[in-house]
């Protein structure tokens, strides 16, 4: 207000002075004085407490006037004074008081009105209402005095009538908070009489105003007031007391005494408290003309072209002000005109300093500094007057305009525009120019100084590449272009001033550049030229590169003037001289010389034709003597081709031929080329002449002339032993070497051909004399250079001594056979032989060896005969007789022969009696031994053993019995005992020796065949030779019987499996085939069939084995029962069967089981089949049934399943068909949407929701559907219309409900109905900190701090109003990364309360604004859309933050962190929270996460549950991503977390697998150093059986094909399986062998295989066929990826099978290739073994962390046991309970009526099926909750679950369960759950029949260990403000099992409190656990700290520490331990 003056616009100045009053009455409770004249102010002083005195003379009696000076006894009295305008708008008025107030002795803040102006409601309107609103409360006291009252029908009175109603909106609904005081009376009377004295005035009034209008505001305050009156005269009529309810009092401001009284009754009056609603204000229409005409003056006075900028301002400033608390909308236009009216000319100026700049900085514009100064002082003058308006307005304007730095900023890209033009402006004076104006710009202002910068450093640039071009021009040689850089660069010399590049200098440079080029390429010429001896091939080359810059250069004429050089005269010419002079003095010596001449020549002289016409002449003579030397060389060749030529003449030959061929290589030099002309002609001349020599060869060898021969052969050796022609042979060259080779060839078979075929004939003479002559003249070629016969010779005679051979074998086979005779004539031919010099030699030594040989052989066959004789063996004595008798005719060569042979013929006669009674058992014919015959006998008992011992061997057991027998009787002979005595003992032992070796055979002939049977290799040779023991040895074994019986066993055994073929055909009919059976029930058909003779053997032991014929002929009758009954399965749906059959008769068609045709015909009923499920499903579409769709559906899948693997079926394309049947039917349902009103509109999308709630296959496509259709709506009608759809949807019923709570689009409108829906979402904050405890709460700091949150949450969530959606959501989350870098490390109290409080407000701010901001500005900023934190989430998150601590905001706790340190200062205490079921855990922990991740800290979420994490991080990952700290946030189950924190110390999986494959490295772990925190949801799920006390296990993998193939041992020989036996195995062996060093580890694990094999079905799992894997539960899902090594593997084994079966479709082979080989893979990766790589205990995590935060909505009912443990292991000792948001639970359980204890089973099945009954048929949801899926499905399937309409499974394994929880809550439907969905699943009501009936019924089957798990469970119903109920059926048995007697639960029974004994005794028991948890949790920690450091030995690794890994490896595998 500097400028203009106060009493130009007094209305205005008037209300300026509103806003003091503003600051001091805010907040406070007010009590408003209302009445005339001046008795209000009496009245405050009064009231105040401040004495007043009696009338001084002259005044009346009973008037009270206030001293002259006041004294003041509690605090000062303050008067604000109001001037305002007049009523006729013209008149001044000053010094009235319209508003004071004053505080009384209590504290108490008093106003008052004044009413003595006219224009009274102007002040009214604004001051008070704005005063009054600024305030907390009010209690209104009318102050009448005697005359106002008693002037009946007078003004005073009237005004005060007329202004209250207008001040107060609907004031008799506020009389209750009014008081009266009368002032004036006459306090000498009695009060009774001044009361009737008022009574009768108001009577008066009264009359007057019902004349007018009984129902008048007049009227009805009047009788008001009146009614006080009464009620007071009533009251002193009756004693005065007491005065509850009165209103109404006399005041007499002489008796201070009274004060307390009134006052009392001005407080008993209830305060207003919702002001703006009370009061408000109402302008006159002269005062709004008073006020518009002001500020129409002041419109008028708003000049901006003088410049006068700052009163413009002030102008703006009284508008504003006025429009600001004068709620009228004209004043509000008037100032944003005004407003447009400056921002138009700011933005004027703004763009005409723009435009000038643009035209000053171009090339032909011109700049003036002070004309562009002075459009911008304007605009920064402007600005910065406008910067100072308050942030609404500075908002406001800011946004139509830029700013002045933006304004600069735009100017400097002008600029940074024109300095980039730069570059396109070629003149160089151009550029000088602009370089100036931009230095005046930088002078002008430091911004434009780097655009100055950047222009002449650009500038420099563009010269320093014009400098850089024309150095690689001259470098290239490219004299023209080098010239042009040249004379640019000196251009730019008129700006040489702007840049440091001396460009003179840089000119000169690059012309002494040029001049060295020409220069270096000059001297380089000259000195090769001029170089003494030979010159290089690299020089000569370089030589044209040289010449052309010499030559190019001399042409350029420009050039030649730039270097100021006659290139021509000075190099040119020169060089020209110097080749001519080197081509004349060049000599010839030799080809090489030649070749070198006519080489250099070419090139000089092709360089310029100059060169060329001074060297012509000089070429052609040194051609003419080329030419000559050819020739000449040409005649020493033929001269040279003569037979009779010496070595050295033909050895030349080839020499001169090489020449030749090298001076025709200088035929391209020659015009007529003749060298290679003369090279081919005596190429052609040599063939001529070896053609001549090779007919005369040839000639020689039929004239047997061999020694012509093998001359003429030499001579051809000398004449071409130098030939070589290299690579790149010519065809005339060809020629020859093909000609030599000829001749070679022809030379080496003539040869060859010398020895002819080695035959014997009748003349042995002739072939041993053929033989000698054949070596003869092989030996003339001996040393032949051609071809030697040496070989030849060599090989001749190996020929003969092979021939030599061949004679000594037939004479040994001759002597073999005793054939002496034969023998006798091989022997002489060999001494014939003899005879030939050149032969004897050769077979003298066979000769010499065949003859020793006969004589040995008859030396021995001598001895032979008397050993025949000696062992009586007369019979094949008398054999060999004939071969004795011819040894006669040897006689020459063995003299004695004769006689030895008489001396045998006489033995042998002399013993032939005797030993025929010996040999026959004829002893008793022997009545004496002689001494031969003794011997005899002993020989023979000794040979029998010997024999005894062959025929064993060689299984002749008929003959070792009765050598047996022999050997008995001889030894039982009492004669042979008396004389051979101790010969006899002997033979009697070796008899027994014999007789134990019998019974040792018997028994591995018996184990033989069993073991044959292990391998399917029963051998016929087998069973005859056990018949054969049995049959002849069987009489000499004791104990034969046992080993038969045995055998006989295990072949009854064996045979079973083809007597079970029968069994597996029967089952086959019932569809039962195993098709990993069907090849060997195949195979063992076959073999029957193969090994019939076998099998028929084993019937001589007594077995019994089905035939072949019989089995076939069951099959095929089987077979064709499946075809027939195929129909009647696919009709019953068992496609299973079907798909069996199917498969079966492809596999066996080709067994001739089946017809053909069977397959075709099969097929086409499956066809006919899918036809009609084709048609049901038109139907069931057609009728918009989605239910039963889904059944056709869902059968057409369940076909598809089966059926896929068999191409023709081609079901998967049926089951495409299928869906697109849905698809087209949905699409149809939204044709035309937008035409239908809005209940046509909802019966579509009700129909569409149908389908997606009961129709799986078709819900993505419905929604899509629904999603697009809600989308077209919004973007067609708007919002506001979209909120009226979901209004109408959400009465529609429960399928309306459905859509409005999954479609997103319905997000604003399910917010706003949640904030209506939910009374207590709105709760007194203080009724939140009143019920909220806990440890160490201050409720003070914690009241101030979420004030402090609101304010500053509302004021950002406001910033929508005046900015963009995403501007806003920039801006927050800018400055939440600002602040949070402003708190401390140490975050105290002092700076950083305010500091997080005001982050957590941001965050907030961002996830309102994010969830339901767009929709908030879109419906106009409707506060009820706005999804906004409850009052005690924010407070639970103060409360963990430790916002509400008194001495620090953090508090320092030193700790242990994961790797030892001791941090400075680690934030926050250990604190859990209890947030109840369903009230905003999820949102909590997010936001705790943001806050807590943006101050640094690495935060882990970590939940029991998968599903849930997944949920809730999905949930929120927009926001953490909006905040960048995605990465600092983890969402996590345990087992993900531990996994987490191990891996900080390495990769323990690989690190243990490179351990094991011997690849081990050093690696470095990598520890986070952020310090952490963890958030635990659900806390007490974390003691439970899963996690407190156990580890967990990490583990890797071996893979490979040995051990796979031992899996498949090991699952073949399951039966009878023993580790013993498998160690010595093949397969064991390879798996050992293939991993060296830890043999001990594999024989552990595979010792747990060998266990496993037997019990792995154990362990619980599930098959998943579709994706052939194995899951095991967990918590509340499936897992398959945890696993139970070798058990999980041979679980795949028994799922999927060891081989894959047989595929007989139509597949390509490479199809079914790859199918083996995918299955193969398959086996390889699931077959495995398993190695634990350690145990980290769950028990350990929180010791990771630096701090523990929890939320649960158990807390309270943990066990004291399980607090204990919070407490004293983990350091939690902080806890707060905030209560519920919503009313009490609406839980309909008793637990004296609602809990039930069943005897047995059937009774518990009963009486859950009864109650799942009963509140079915009232139309009522049932959850019944089982501990097991075992015990529920055994429930489901009971007789007792028959009568269930609707029901549904929520189990592990159940893929679609967001259907089936949504289903849960509709009426009538029963849903059976595990105890694991018992906790964290939203079961959400919308079906209004179920919440009219009561809501959800729960039954709880199991008492729960925890009662945390109960409340849990309880928590499923009753939900949110819901009804609900809840039963817990038990049976006594399970009771039993946790620990309470059967007397006990009986006796409990009877008394009252049942259900509290089971509860304390589940306590007792689970903290009895507990206790023994503690053990368990020292042994998990003392593995925790052993696998750590196991894991530390493998990151730091080093050979020295192998042995001590591997032994805790060990121990980590040793389940035994």
């Amino acid at each position: 207000m500097d400028l203009i003056k106060e009493g130009d616009y007094p209305c205005i100045v008037n209300f300026l002075q509103i806003s003091k009053t503003l600051s001091i009455i805010n907040g406070k409770d007010i009590h408003l004085l209302l009445g005339t004249g001046s008795v209000k102010t009496m009245i405050t002083h009064y009231l105040c407490g401040e004495n007043m005195i009696t009338a001084a003379s002259g005044i009346g009696e009973g008037k009270f006037v206030k001293k002259s000076k006041i004294t003041i006894k509690k605090r000062k009295l303050i008067l604000i004074h109001f001037i305002p305008g007049s009523t006729s708008g013209n008149e001044k008025i000053s010094g009235k008081e319209v508003i004071s107030y004053k505080i009384t002795s209590n504290n108490e803040l008093i106003i008052t009105l004044d009413d003595q102006v006219p224009a009274i409601d102007l002040s009214i309107a604004i001051g008070v209402t704005k005063v009054i609103h600024s305030s907390k409360s009010v209690r209104p006291i009318i102050v009448l005095d005697k005359n106002t009252i008693t002037s009946v029908g007078g003004s005073e009175l009237g005004q005060i009538l007329d202004y209250l109603p207008i001040l107060i909106e609907n004031i008799q609904g506020s009389f209750g908070s009014f008081s009266v005081l009368f002032t004036d009376f006459d306090s000498c009377k009695p009060e009774i009489e001044n009361y009737n004295s008022i009574k009768d005035s108001f009577i008066q009034q009264i009359q007057i105003e019902n004349q007018k209008n009984p129902n008048s505001n007049r009227a009805t305050l009047l009788r008001f007031i009146f009614k006080g009156v009464e009620n007071k005269i009533d009251n002193l009529n009756h004693g005065g007391q007491p005065e509850e309810g009165l209103y109404v009092k006399i005041v007499n401001p002489i008796n201070t005494n009274a004060v307390q009284d009134i006052l009392s009754m001005v407080h008993s009056r209830p305060p207003i408290e919702n002001l703006s609603q009370v009061f408000k204000y109402n302008i006159s229409t002269s005062s709004q003309t008073n006020i518009g005409n002001e500020i129409e003056t002041l419109q008028d006075k708003i000049n901006l072209e003088g410049g006068n900028y700052k009163l413009t301002a002030e102008y703006l400033d009284l508008i504003k002000s006025i429009a600001k608390y004068i709620d009228v909308n004209s004043l509000k236009v008037s100032y944003k005109d005004s407003l447009v009216i400056v921002i138009k000319h700011y933005n004027e100026l703004c763009s005409d300093v723009k435009s000038y700049l643009i035209g000053a900085l171009n090339p032909s514009g011109s700049l003036s500094i002070e004309q562009l100064d002075s459009h911008l002082s304007a605009i920064k003058l402007i600005y910065h007057l406008m910067k100072q308006r308050d942030s609404e307005e500075k908002t406001h304007f800011t946004n139509d305009i830029q700013s002045y730095d933006n304004v600069i900023q735009c100017l400097l890209q002008i600029t940074i525009d024109c300095e980039n033009s730069l570059n396109t402006i070629m003149s160089f004076s151009v550029l000088k120019d602009q370089i100036y104006k931009l230095c005046s710009l930088s002078d002008f202002n430091d911004v434009f100084t780097f655009v100055k910068s950047s222009a002449i450093n650009s500038l420099s640039n563009r010269i320093q590449h014009l400098i850089d071009d024309a150095n690689y021009e001259i470098r290239s040689h490219n004299w023209e272009n080098s010239y042009n850089s040249c004379q640019s660069i000196r251009q730019s010399i008129c700006i040489q001033e702007f840049i440091k590049i001396q460009i003179e200098n840089e000119v000169q440079t690059l012309i002494s550049s040029i001049n060295k080029i020409i220069e270096i390429s000059s001297e380089f010429i000259n000195q090769i030229l001029s170089s003494e001896g030979e010159i290089s091939t690299q020089d000569l080359d370089s030589i044209p590169v040289h010449w052309k810059i010499i030559q190019t250069s001399s042409s350029f004429k420009p050039l030649r003037e730039l270097i100021n050089i006659e290139i021509k005269e000075v190099y040119y010419n020169p060089i020209v001289e110097s080749i001519v002079t080197f081509t004349e003095i060049y000599n010839l010596s030799d080809v090489v010389d030649c070749t070198n001449y006519l080489r250099n020549i070419s090139m000089l002289i092709n360089m310029d034709a100059n060169i060329k016409d001074r060297t012509f002449n000089s070429l052609l003579e040194k051609q003419k003597n080329i030419k000559i030397k050819i020739d000449s060389l040409k005649d020493e060749v033929y001269s040279s081709l003569n037979i009779n030529s010496d070595q050295n003449k033909l050895e030349c030959v080839f020499n001169n031929l090489s020449k030749i061929k090298e001076l025709s290589q200088l035929d391209q030099y020659f015009s007529q080329p003749h060298g290679m002309k003369t090279y081919v002609e005596a190429i052609e001349e040599i063939i001529i002449f070896i053609e001549k020599v090779k007919k005369e060869i040839s000639d020689s060898f039929t004239s047997n002339n061999h020694k012509l021969s093998n001359t003429l052969s030499q001579t051809i050796y000398c004449l071409v032993r130098q030939i070589e022609f290299g690579q790149n042979v010519s065809q005339e060259e060809l020629k020859l070497i093909d000609c030599i080779e000829n001749t070679k060839n022809l030379f080496k078979n003539l040869v060859s051909n010398i020895c002819i075929s080695f035959k014997s004939d009748d003349s042995t003479n002739g072939l041993w004399s053929t033989l000698s002559k054949q070596l003869e003249i092989l030996g003339i070629f001996k040393h032949n250079q051609i071809f030697s016969s040496k070989l030849l010779i060599t090989t001749f005679e190996t020929k003969i001594v092979k021939y030599c051979c061949t004679l000594l074998e037939e004479l040994e086979i001759y002597l073999s056979k005793n054939d002496y005779k034969s023998a006798c004539g091989s022997l002489n031919q060999f001494q014939e032989a003899q005879t030939f010099n050149n032969i004897e030699p050769i077979v003298n030594n066979q000769y010499l060896l065949v003859k020793s040989t006969t004589m040995t052989s008859i030396y021995y066959f001598v001895l032979k005969m008397k050993s025949l004789i000696d062992d009586f063996k007369f019979k094949e004595f008398k054999t060999l007789k004939p071969q004795l008798n011819s040894l006669v005719d040897l006689e020459h060569y063995y003299p004695s022969i004769n006689s030895k042979v008489q001396e045998i013929n006489n033995q042998y006669r002399k013993y032939k009696d005797i030993n025929f009674n010996i040999k026959n058992g004829y002893f008793s014919f022997l009545t004496e031994i002689d001494h031969p015959t003794m011997k005899i006998l002993q020989e023979k008992s000794q040979k029998r053993l010997y024999s005894i011992q062959r025929d064993l061997s060689a299984l002749k057991y008929e003959q070792v019995a009765q050598n047996l027998t022999w050997i008995i009787k001889m030894c039982s002979n009492s004669l042979f005992q008396q004389k051979l005595g101790t010969k006899v003992n002997n033979n009697k032992e070796e008899l027994s020796k014999i007789l134990k070796q019998i019974i040792d055979i018997a028994e591995k002939s018996s184990s033989s065949i069993k073991e044959s049977l292990k391998t399917d290799n029963l051998k016929m040779s087998d069973i005859d030779h056990y018949y054969s023991i049995k049959t002849h040895l069987s009489t000499f074994i004791n104990h034969f019987q046992q080993i038969d019986n045995k055998l006989i066993e295990s072949l009854e055994s064996y045979f079973d499996s083809f007597r079970q073929i029968s069994n597996n055909i029967e089952s086959w009919k019932k569809g039962v085939i195993e098709f990993n059976t069907v090849s060997l029930l195949m195979s063992k058909l076959s073999t029957l069939e193969g090994c019939q003779t076998e099998f028929s053997s084993c019937s001589n032991l007594g077995l019994k084995i089905p035939t072949h014929s019989s089995l076939m002929d069951q099959l095929k009758l089987c077979l064709k029962d499946l075809i027939n009954t195929f129909q009647f399965g696919l009709e019953t749906q068992a496609y299973h069967k079907c798909r069996s059959t199917i498969l079966l008769v492809i596999k066996l068609v080709d067994h001739e089981l089946v017809e053909r045709n069977d397959y075709e015909l099969l097929i086409q009923k499956v066809e006919i089949h899918k036809n009609g499920l084709f048609d049901k499903a038109e139907q069931y579409l057609d009728r918009n049934d989605p239910m039963n769709y889904q059944v056709i559906a869902s059968e057409v899948n369940y076909l598809n399943d089966f059926f896929k693997q068999i191409p023709k079926v081609k079901s998967q394309s049926f089951c495409h068909l299928i869906l697109s049947l849905g698809h087209k039917h949905i699409e149809e349902l939204s044709n035309n949407w937008q035409t239908k009103d809005l209940n046509s509109l909802i019966s579509i999308l009700k129909e569409f929701k149908k389908f997606s709630t009961n129709c799986i296959l078709l819900r993505e496509h419905a929604n899509t559907n629904i999603a697009m259709i809600l989308d077209q709506y919004i973007e067609t009608n708007g919002l506001e219309k979209f909120q009226l759809l979901g209004k109408e949807l959400e009465s529609s019923g429960s399928l309306g409900k459905e859509i409005i709570s999954e479609f997103k689009q319905f997000q604003s409108y399910s917010i706003s109905m949640w904030n209506s829906r939910s009374p207590k979402l709105n709760l007194v904050f203080e009724y939140i900190l009143k019920n909220m405890t806990g440890d160490e709460i201050s409720m003070d700091i914690l009241k101030s701090s979420y004030d402090s949150f609101s304010i500053k949450h509302q004021e950002m969530v406001d910033k929508l109003k005046v900015n963009k959606y995403q501007d806003v959501l920039k801006e927050i989350v800018s400055n939440s990364k600002k602040l949070s870098l402003r708190i401390p490390k140490y975050m105290d109290l002092e700076t950083s309360r305010e500091d997080v409080i005001n982050l957590l407000a941001h965050i907030f701010a961002i996830w309102t604004i994010s969830k339901s901001g767009e929709s908030y500005v879109a419906l106009k900023f409707d506060p009820n859309v706005l999804l906004r934190p409850h009052h005690f989430q924010v407070l639970a998150i103060m409360r963990l933050l430790g916002i509400d601590k008194h001495v620090s905001l953090m508090k320092k706790t030193p700790t242990l962190n994961l790797i030892g340190v001791i941090p400075d200062s680690i934030p926050l205490d250990n604190h859990l929270i209890e947030i109840l079921t369903g009230e905003g855990k999820s949102i909590t922990l997010a936001v705790l996460s943001i806050i807590l991740s943006l101050l640094g800290f690495k935060v882990s979420c970590v939940s029991y549950s998968e599903y849930l994490s997944k949920r809730d991080f999905s949930s929120f990952v927009d926001i953490f991503e909006l905040f960048g700290v995605t990465d600092m946030i983890t969402y996590s189950t345990f087992g993900e977390l531990c996994e987490s924190l191990i891996s900080e110390g390495g990769d323990v999986r690989a690190l243990t697998d490179n351990l094991i494959h011997n690849s081990l490295a050093p690696v470095h772990s990598q520890i986070s150093q952020s310090s952490r925190i963890l958030l635990i949801d659900e806390v007490d799920l974390f003691f439970g059986d899963s996690f407190y006390g156990k580890t967990y296990n990490p583990a890797t993998t071996l893979h490979s094909s040995s051990i796979v193939k031992l899996y498949e041992y090991i699952w073949n020989n399951r039966k009878n399986i023993k580790f013993a036996t498998l160690s010595k195995q093949i397969e064991y062996k390879n798996v050992i062998s293939e991993f060296p060093g830890y043999e001990k580890l594999l024989s552990l694990k595979i010792s747990e295989m060998v266990e496993d094999v037997n019990n792995y079905k154990n362990t619980e799992y599930e098959v998943d066929n579709v994706n052939k894997r194995i899951g095991y539960r967990n918590h509340d899902g499936i897992s398959f990826t945890h696993e139970h090594g070798s058990k999980t593997a041979f679980a795949y084994i028994d799922a999927f099978g060891i081989n894959k079966e047989d595929d007989k479709t139509d597949k390509d082979e490479k199809t079914k290739k790859e199918e083996i080989a995918k299955f193969e893979n398959f086996k390889r990766k699931n077959l495995k073994i398993t190695i634990t790589c350690g145990g980290w205990s769950y028990a350990n995590i929180p010791s990771k962390f630096e701090r523990i935060l929890g939320v649960t909505g158990t807390l309270k009912t943990l066990t004291p046991t399980l607090m204990k443990i919070i407490k004293d292991e983990f350091k939690i000792n902080k806890f707060t309970f905030t209560p519920s948001i919503f009313d009490e639970t609406k839980l309909d359980f008793k637990e004296h009526d609602h809990v039930f204890i069943e005897k047995d089973k059937d009774h518990w099945y009963l009486k859950i099926a009864e109650d799942i009954l009963e509140k079915t048929k009232k139309e009522r949801a049932v959850i019944v909750v089982f501990e097991d899926e075992k015990t529920l499905n055994d429930f489901e399937t009971s007789h007792y679950f028959g009568q269930v309409e609707k029901s549904s499974k929520l189990v592990e394994s159940t893929t679609d369960r967001d259907t089936v929880i949504k289903k849960a809550t509709t009426s009538r439907q029963v849903t059976l759950i595990t105890r694991s969905f018992g906790r964290g699943v939203d079961f959400i009501v919308n079906d209004d029949k179920v919440i009219a009936n009561g809501g959800v019924h729960v039954i709880q089957t199991f008492l729960s260990e925890e009662i945390t798990e109960e409340i849990q469970i309880k928590g499923r119903t009753a939900r949110q403000g819901q009804k609900g109920s809840y039963k817990m059926i038990l049976l006594k048995s399970d009771l039993i099992k946790m620990g309470m007697t059967e007397k006990w639960l009986e006796d409990e029974k009877k008394r009252d409190g049942f259900y509290k004994s089971i509860d304390e005794k589940r306590q007792k028991l689970y903290s009895s656990k507990c206790e023994k948890l503690k053990k368990v949790v020292n042994g998990a920690k003392e593995r925790d700290s052993e696998s750590n450091k196991y894991l530390s030995l493998l990151s730091n690794y080093s050979e020295s520490k192998k042995s001590e890994i591997l032994k805790i490896l060990f121990e980590f595998n040793n389940k035994n331990k």
